[in-house]
């Protein structure tokens, strides 16, 4: 059975649009580069969706998600408040799914804003053609060390985003959590 079709309309819409919203605020926040920026932030926040299936293969949740947030319409992101959704979001899948899938849920959403936020940096591209699995496994090991510091522990200092982008981050990755 699909985890997505336990959750009301109203949740699964949140569900599946919550990363494409996140990289959304996460790309507006911080707008430099121009028009080119924008550009490579939507493709690596559409790869990073992608590539969170791959990598959270595991979590049926994910995989459900980042097949539907690849197809849904990418208009009008920023409709509501995405803190208070996350917030909502939460609760209810801490209610329906396990502590497993929330946590690969949680940390796939935070790996797309990274993703948007590495998309334009001043070294070069995020993603390297020949493995790009590899650029994500980066990006994942990162936000690992990113969401241990947002809880508690040592936040990691490499993530090369901007503070802005930083704190976009860190309020997604409170709200997705019970803290």
């Amino acid at each position: 059975m699909s985890l997505l079709s336990q959750l009301s309309e109203k949740y699964r819409k949140i569900a599946v649009r919550l990363p494409l919203r996140v990289g959304y605020a996460v790309s507006r926040v911080d707008d430099e580069g121009g028009v080119d920026a924008d550009g490579k932030e939507l493709a690596s926040m559409i790869r990073a969706i992608k590539l969170a299936a791959k990598c959270h293969k595991d979590s049926q949740l994910v995989v459900e998600v980042s097949k539907e947030a690849v197809q849904a319409n990418t208009g009008n992101l920023k409709e509501g408040d995405i803190y208070s959704d996350a917030r909502e979001l939460y609760k209810v899948l801490e209610d329906k799914f396990s502590s497993d899938e929330v946590k690969s849920y949680r940390e796939m959403v935070i790996e797309v804003g990274t993703a948007v936020a590495r998309a334009y940096k001043e070294n070069g591209d995020l993603w390297d053609d020949e493995d790009e699995e590899k650029g994500f496994n980066l990006i994942k090991g990162k936000v690992s060390e990113f969401i241990g510091g947002v809880f508690g522990g040592k936040k990691g200092s490499d993530m090369n985003i901007s503070p802005a982008e930083d704190t976009v981050l860190t309020d997604v990755a409170m709200a997705l959590s019970s803290k």
